[in-house]
């Protein structure tokens, strides 16, 4: 056993000491969480249960950690995975299993000839189709099931199972549908009736009731913004719906680090444990992804020679992390009743608790430096799109020998090569390499410990390297946005039809084409665009040339490009244009201002000063010359919407 925990007068002294110097810097008012919990449990004890601050910053109530209630968010895949290795224990699951063999009222659409097995859906490497979660309901009385959720989903596989690595909240969704399956139980049934109860979680629920308001820590978001009350869709949500108390939590952890037990009760076997605490995913073996209901946000010098294993959970009001080392005995769990990163504060309390505890250790990460010829770097370079946040673009470029660039959202960096597929930035974080079958470079880790960015492959043969517009081309067709006019060709000069143009916008917006809408325009009736743009005029984001018209083939010009565009931003992303945009207009000069009229006049210049331009303008002497009678071409087209996608990033 470590020095430091020998004595355990002096641990506890020094835990609590410690954690109440971290949590002066979170709990607070301004932007600060109204309140805080902490449950610390070593040597199969707890050792510190604390409540700091507030339930909410109205009632001034304190928090108690016996009693109050936090949302702990994703901290709830951790509990859907436990309950899936019990029923691996008795034989009612199976993690090489197809999952399709347990479902027979939901397809998986699955091209390839690889399976997505449960093992691949409890370690985020399914390969399914990103979709976005389900916003949340303050209505706590109506009742959505688990069954009739999942049965209205697409479960849609993109990447071949098990090879890549994308956080998934619908894997987890469907591992609680399959508790379901495999048990006979409701999910919330079997959780309270074989989680909770063995571990004494008397106050930790799967869903939000009138009765537990009174207990219930208010939840706040980012700017302090109060929320009101809110029950999940569904409302058993297997990824993230829990609510739970530091006393409660310690309990689970008691048991995650003591051979499965609490209190004389056997919940897991050694086996079970094993799995939930080894990595079985990873992009690179210095670099591990996932284990069964944990994952890896740390840097390998911040683990100082220990095995960790970590869980984050944000979730609208809240946020939860939990820390286990089980070659320690030691596990931390925290909980706030505001929305942060779980992942950054979970990150900043591991280096304050390691730094404290284990310094004397004099752990030292060594990094060796690897000198491959530039020449040979050339392979990682290229686009890579982030597999979760689709306008996560960045791009590789080798920049000397053992040396690349990374160039993304957070501007331009430097890496050093400390192994052949692992390079290191100036602040320690890893950047690794995934090799696909045939030795070509597919994905790259890097900042996101969510998800791998995939390689992109251009098909497009006539689209110049040395073209000005050649990266906002290649960017919009790695996203999924921009298609080519056939297999192989993008057609850069080609001008643009008002339908091409609108249905961009929504590929851009993220618009779900719509097929129960009533038509606006009864020229769209069998067109290609229809669903797109019928979605679009829906939410006054479009509108047409007359009332009943949208003249979709017309060829519509950089002045009417604009308009639409602005007009699309006002609507949906007004966000995006400055506040001081009405100063900026002022300075913006027009060569061909006299082209122009009023409206359109203010849009170009919201456009410019927006910062959505690119080489589809120029500066003259007599100002910057748009060209607002000229045609828009496919690749000015691509500007506008990835200027316009990047600065979204960037805010």
């Amino acid at each position: 056993m470590d020095k430091k925990f020998a004595n355990k007068a002096v641990e506890f002294a020094g835990m609590e000491q410690l954690t109440d110097q971290f949590m002066r810097n979170l709990i607070g008012n301004d932007k600060k969480s109204p309140g805080g919990v902490v449950a610390i449990v070593k040597d199969n004890q707890i050792a510190l249960k604390k409540g700091y601050g507030f339930t909410s910053n109205e009632a001034k109530t304190a928090v108690n950690p016996e009693r109050t209630l936090f949302r702990i968010g994703s901290v709830t895949k951790t509990f859907t995975a436990a309950a899936i290795l019990q029923l691996v224990q008795d034989n009612k699951i199976d993690l090489k299993s197809d999952i399709q063999n347990y479902f027979d009222d939901i397809r998986i659409t699955n091209p390839f000839s690889s399976p997505v097995t449960v093992h691949h859906l409890l370690t985020h490497t399914s390969g399914f189709k990103f979709t976005p979660d389900s916003e949340p309901s303050e209505d706590l009385h109506t009742t959505i099931s688990l069954k009739e959720y999942i049965k209205q989903k697409e479960f849609i596989v993109l990447k071949e199972p098990g090879s890549s690595y994308m956080y998934d909240n619908n894997a987890y969704n469907l591992l609680g549908y399959l508790i379901e399956q495999a048990s006979g139980h409701s999910y919330a049934h079997y959780m309270q009736e074989y989680i909770f109860r063995p571990l004494g979680m008397t106050r930790t629920h799967c869903t939000l009731h009138d009765l537990h308001l009174a207990d219930l820590a208010h939840g706040y978001l980012e700017d302090g913004t109060p929320i009101a009350p809110y029950s999940t869709v569904p409302s058993d949500l297997p990824a993230g719906g829990m609510l739970s108390t530091a006393e409660d939590m310690g309990h689970f952890m008691i048991a995650q680090l003591n051979n499965g037990i609490y209190q004389a009760n056997h919940v897991w076997d050694k086996i079970s444990l094993t799995q939930m605490h080894e990595y079985h995913s990873s992009i690179h073996p210095a670099y591990p992804d996932a284990t069964y209901g944990y994952e890896n946000w740390l840097k390998t010098g911040e683990k100082y020679g220990s095995h960790i294993v970590v869980k984050g959970g944000d979730i609208p009001g809240y946020s939860s992390f939990i820390v286990l080392m089980p070659e320690h005995k030691l596990g931390v769990f925290m909980a706030f009743n505001k929305l942060v990163s779980s992942a950054e504060v979970g990150r900043r309390w591991n280096k304050w608790f390691m730094n404290y505890f284990f310094a004397h250790k004099q752990y030292l990460e060594t990094s060796s430096v690897v000198k491959t010829p530039q020449q040979q770097l050339k392979r990682f370079e290229g686009t890579y799109t982030d597999l979760r946040i689709f306008f996560a673009v960045s791009r590789i470029t080798a920049s000397n020998d053992g040396e690349i660039t990374i160039t993304d959202i957070a501007g331009e960096r430097g890496l050093k090569q400390i192994d052949e597929l692992l390079f290191q930035d100036g602040e320690g974080e890893i950047l690794a390499f995934k090799e696909g079958k045939n030795g070509s470079i597919e994905y790259f880790k890097y900042r996101n410990p969510v998800s791998y960015s995939q390689k992109h492959v251009s098909s497009f043969t006539d689209v110049s390297a040395s073209s000005a517009y050649a990266l906002y081309i290649e960017s919009l067709e790695a996203m999924g946005i921009l298609k080519g006019k056939s297999k192989m060709f993008f057609k850069p000069d080609d001008a643009m039809t008002r339908a091409e143009f609108a249905v961009l916008i929504a590929r851009m917006l993220g618009v779900e084409p719509v097929e129960d809408l009533s038509p606006v325009f009864q020229d769209l009736n069998d067109h290609w665009s229809r669903r797109e743009i019928e979605a679009l005029a829906a939410m006054g984001i479009v509108a047409g040339v007359t009332g009943e018209r949208f003249d979709p083939e017309r060829i519509i010009n950089r002045r009417e490009a604009v308009d639409m565009l602005i007009l699309a931003v006002q609507t949906a992303l007004p966000f995006l244009i400055p506040e001081n945009i009405d100063d900026i207009a002022r300075t913006i000069c027009l060569a061909d201002e006299l082209l122009l009229e009023n409206a359109a006049h203010a849009n170009v210049k919201v456009l410019i000063g927006t910062g959505l331009t690119g080489p589809d303008t120029a500066e003259t002497d007599e100002g910057i010359l748009f060209r607002p009678s000229d045609s828009i071409s496919r690749q000015e087209a691509a500007v506008w919407i990835c200027q316009l996608i990047k600065r979204y990033a960037q805010i």
